[in-house]
């Protein structure tokens, strides 16, 4: 999605998925490459800080 993360619906363990992606929020980063859309090459950590993957694809 245009300008923000969201973790996506396919995963194995939900719980583990969103401790994951919190964990990723929670580092200094200026760049995110994800697998699927655009890299984010600008405060990628305020992106990912700004995300809320527990009600995300619920």
């Amino acid at each position: 999605m245009e300008g923000r993360a969201v973790l996506g619906p396919f995963n194995v363990d939900r719980g583990q998925a969103i401790a994951s992606f919190q964990r990723l929020a929670s580092l200094e980063v200026e760049a995110l490459c994800v697998p699927h859309g655009e890299p984010v090459l600008k405060e990628a950590g305020e992106v990912l800080r700004a995300a809320a993957p527990e009600t995300d694809w619920l």
